[in-house]
């Protein structure tokens, strides 16, 4: 599973085009596999169904975004993970450098990989 973040508006930029691209990317990496994308954010889930499989949208997590809304999502991809339904879960977000640049992030959510773990092997 990929969780694309993107946001509710277009803004200017290549803000939401780098998330889609870097989904992209990740997606035809797993040819063969079936991936099923997690879409948050409007122009996520603008750009995602129709397109992929989409397990689940939120276009109303920026409305109100706090900590027990995100809790809720992140149980419930836990959830399918644990009963099986994915093998792994990638986060795809724009990380804050300054007010001009962000920078795409592709994160492994689970399972869980240790840094000190990944140095070892």
């Amino acid at each position: 599973m990929i969780v694309a973040i993107a946001s509710n508006r277009g803004l200017c930029g290549a803000f939401n085009a780098n998330i889609f691209k870097a989904a992209e990317k990740r997606i035809k990496e797993y040819e063969g596999k079936e991936v099923q994308v997690y879409a948050i954010g409007k122009r996520s889930a603008d750009y995602f169904t129709g397109k992929y499989t989409v397990f689940n949208s939120n276009t109303e997590i920026f409305n109100d975004l706090n900590y027990e809304h995100v809790a809720l999502m992140a149980e419930e991809v836990m959830a399918a993970f644990v009963d099986g339904e994915f093998d792994k879960v990638e986060i795809i977000y724009n990380e804050f450098k300054n007010a001009a640049t962000q920078e795409v992030v592709t994160q492994q959510f689970i399972p869980v990989v240790s840094k000190k773990l990944k140095k070892l092997v």
